[in-house]
């Protein structure tokens, strides 16, 4: 044989030594690599670690799955949980009211009944003047309402042809005990004045409909007052003579409210969820024990809501399928989330957690075929109980606010679950020496530690994944292509037996002289796992649990005989 190849495989092999050297706690601390000899004797044997790799819960988890979030419970139960925000309906956003409008006039006859001018004045007086005050639903009760901020357009046009002045006070509109009052100068004695201003100083107000309350209906009031001076004119006031006033609030926002804010309805756009675990399986059904939607309700509007779902969905094999059973929510019978017990002026939050389970709903049997996605919709109903009572109170940054929880514990049973995983595995230029190598065996070995039993087959790979063996092969397992290790020993709790630990089962593939070229540059290997129950693929076998400390070990080791006796 060539020196160049003696060169190659001397090198592999002080690699492999100096690997044993550092890793090896059997090793002699004093191992000294210049007495390597360079001189290989006839019918040396070796036997070399090639692999050794562990895969705890996690690990597998995180191999088949990228946007889950992986937990355990205080037992170690693993737990797969997709969560999303379901939806949030804010009360500035969802509770808004609408622009106001009301306007007056004045007119000659009003100068009648206000006895004409006497001292050089004429004082026509419109008293609480009651207005429809317009709420954002049409069963609405208000209360009071404090007001963040708004718009007060006031318009004036006077056909009288008097200088005066205009007087209008809101007697509902307090802050600090003032009420709020606006007053304008009429300085145009022509019978042509006009007056158009906006007003933006009703930050902190508070709008109290109470002192002036008319049995179930919102009522705004405003006092108007119109003064002319006699002086400023000729005496005579003409038959069409009108000052028409107009009072517009835009842009309401409020800080809170209180009253009955009525029976409402509010939809919440249709979201999905990507449940991307099952798409990473192979092939299989993987039947749990107790899939459930986890919906968790917040309520900080001091009112009753009620939620329920228009659609919920999973997509099974390209289909929708509709989650259907007795935990679904319905229009007729809804989520009922109480009201908060605390109130003004703190904003507090009653929370509620509601579950849809296989116990009541067909959510575990849609889950068993491995679903890809969850869509829903829902709808909050406001004051579902519709009682009219005035006891409702909300901020502007009250919310109703549900986060969906896919929660997925790993308990149940698989009926061909199968997932692969790619490790590294360098055998070198090994085939290349084929002629000094009587046999080399490539030993795959298993330890399972999982409470199913699994069926692996280990595929070799060169530097471009093209596979050029596997383990076992037909030539070494013909009756079988799978390495089958069964589980350990499950008790009553669903744990394994951990004095009898991991299930072990080693699988070999011999190469002789030339066929050691089949595995030249291999460079990694494929290893599909094939989970299954811990009885085979028997339809009735048991729910098993997978918790956190539970591993599977993974070893490959090569071991040959050398036909060699040349001096290096």
């Amino acid at each position: 044989m060539s020196g160049k190849k003696i060169k190659h495989l001397t090198q592999f092999l002080a690699a492999a030594l100096i690997m044993l050297w550092f890793t090896s706690s059997c090793v002699d601390d004093n191992f000294d690599l210049d007495n390597l000899s360079t001189h290989l004797e006839n019918e040396s044997q070796w036997k070399l670690p090639i692999v050794s790799t562990t895969f705890a819960m996690e690990d597998i988890l995180n191999l088949v799955d990228s946007t889950g979030l992986i937990y355990t419970d205080d037992e170690g139960l693993v737990y797969l949980v997709y969560s999303d925000t379901a939806y949030t309906a804010v009360a500035e956003e969802e509770i808004v009211f609408p622009d106001q409008n009301y306007d007056t006039i004045f007119n000659e006859p009003d100068y009648q009944d206000a006895g004409g001018f006497v001292d050089d004045t004429v004082k026509m007086i419109k008293s609480d003047v009651d207005y429809l005050f317009v709420a954002s639903a049409e069963n609405q009760l208000l209360d009071s309402v404090k007001v963040r901020s708004a718009l007060l357009d006031i318009s004036v046009n006077s056909g009288f042809e008097y200088e005066g002045q205009l007087t209008l006070t809101f007697p509902e509109l307090k802050k600090d005990g003032q009420t709020y009052q606006k007053v304008i100068d009429i300085n145009n004695a022509t019978g042509n004045f006009s007056f158009a201003q906006t007003f933006d100083d009703l930050d902190g107000y508070m709008l109290d409909f109470t002192d002036f309350a008319i049995p179930d209906s919102n009522v705004f009031f405003i006092t108007y007052e119109l003064e002319y001076y006699e002086s400023t004119g000729d005496g005579t006031v003409n038959p069409d003579d009108i000052c028409d006033i107009d009072v517009d609030f835009r842009e309401i926002k409020y800080d809170y409210v209180w009253g009955y804010i009525g029976n409402q309805l509010i939809n919440i756009p249709e979201d999905n969820l990507y449940i991307d675990i099952f798409n990473e399986f192979e092939y299989g059904e993987f039947q749990l024990y107790d899939p459930r939607l986890k919906i968790k309700i917040y309520n900080s509007f001091g009112i009753p809501v009620g939620v329920f779902m228009n659609v919920l969905q999973l997509r099974v094999d390209g289909t929708w399928e509709d989650v259907t059973g007795q935990d679904i929510p319905t229009e007729t019978n809804p989520w009922y989330i109480p009201i908060p017990e605390s109130n003004y002026p703190q904003i507090p939050v009653a929370d509620t957690t509601v579950m849809i389970t296989g116990q009541g709903s067909n959510i575990d049997s849609l889950v068993s075929r491995l679903p890809n996605n969850l869509k829903f919709s829902e709808t909050v109903e406001i004051n579902p109980d519709e009682t009219g009572i005035r006891n409702n109170f909300m901020a502007a940054e009250s919310r109703v606010e549900a986060v969906v929880d896919f929660e997925i514990p790993i308990w149940g049973r698989t009926s061909g679950i199968t997932y692969s995983d790619t490790i590294d595995m360098d055998l070198g230029d090994i085939g290349d020496e084929d002629d000094i190598l009587d046999y080399l065996n490539l030993t795959l070995t298993i330890a399972n530690g999982f409470p199913h039993s699994i069926g692996v087959k280990g595929y070799l790979m060169d530097s471009t994944y093209n596979i050029v063996d596997s383990i076992p092969n037909s030539n070494d397992n013909p009756s079988d292509s799978l390495i089958i290790v069964e589980s350990g020993i499950i008790g009553a709790d669903s744990l394994i037996n951990q004095e009898t630990g991991k299930t072990v089962v080693a699988s070999t593939i011999t190469y002789e002289d030339e066929s050691v070229d089949v595995i030249d540059n291999v460079k990694f290997m494929l290893l599909k796992v094939k989970f299954m129950t811990t009885d085979g693929d028997a339809p009735n076998a048991p729910y098993v649990k997978f918790y956190d400390f539970y591993e599977m070990d993974f070893d490959v080791n090569v071991d040959f005989k050398l036909d060699v006796n040349e001096n290096l």
